[in-house]
């Protein structure tokens, strides 16, 4: 915007220099002479002598328009600014306030769900993932759209890597806690997929933790 503005404005000058250029030629090009006279030179009073100095009003008009051309282009770039500093500012409070959300994911919610003593209590278990979804589901949403709205590359990096390791982990507590809550706990077979699952809630917990703190630093 602001490049296609100035390009206009520099178009103006042009014109402007073009326009008062040609007018500058055809305003000094020579008089014609006159043909010359039999008569005898008339007397010249001393008074009536024209020393040939004519104001530059030309001149002058483009000096104005070049100093509202620069200034207007300073008005704009400032103005600009500003509105880059209002965007900046609106989306790290915003990517804050998801990445709060993001660790209390972390720290709360898959924490207790990846407790043991749950495992005894399938209900409690399904329970506390039920009550723990809608908030999980807002922080996806929320994180989806402040990656459209990230004013630069990093920033819309660290929130793709966020949303990914959130929907990544909120993938393996689902996997998990529908696991958990049925099967038969004493079967080997059950056990060794259990393992693995909680072993997978880890290293997705370790990949949010990774993009939380990323993101803590894109929002600071």
């Amino acid at each position: 915007m602001i490049v296609r503005k100035v390009l206009a404005a520099a178009l103006a000058v042009v014109l402007v220099l073009g326009l008062f250029g040609g007018t500058a030629a055809t305003e000094e090009s020579p008089p014609e002479t006159p043909p010359p006279t039999t008569g005898a030179p008339p007397d010249e009073e001393p008074g009536d002598t024209d020393d040939g100095t004519d104001v530059p009003w030309a001149t002058i008009l483009l000096v104005i328009i070049l100093a509202i051309v620069v200034f207007g282009l300073v008005r704009i770039i400032s103005r600009s600014a500003a509105d880059r500093r209002r965007v900046n500012s609106a989306f790290r409070q915003r990517l804050s306030g998801a990445n709060s959300t993001a660790r209390w994911v972390h720290d709360s919610l898959a924490f207790e769900l990846s407790n043991p003593a749950l495992d005894d209590n399938p209900e409690m278990l399904r329970t506390a993932w039920s009550t723990g979804q809608p908030r999980l589901s807002g922080l996806t949403a929320e994180l989806h759209g402040l990656a459209g709205a990230a004013p630069g590359q990093r920033e819309q990096r660290a929130v793709l890597d966020l949303v990914s390791a959130v929907e990544g982990l909120a993938g393996a507590l689902a996997t998990d806690v529908s696991m958990r809550s049925s099967g038969s706990p004493a079967d080997p077979t059950e056990q060794a997929m259990r393992a693995e699952s909680a072993r997978t809630v880890a290293v997705r917990r370790s990949e949010l933790a990774t993009a939380i703190g990323e993101a803590d630093r894109v929002a600071h």
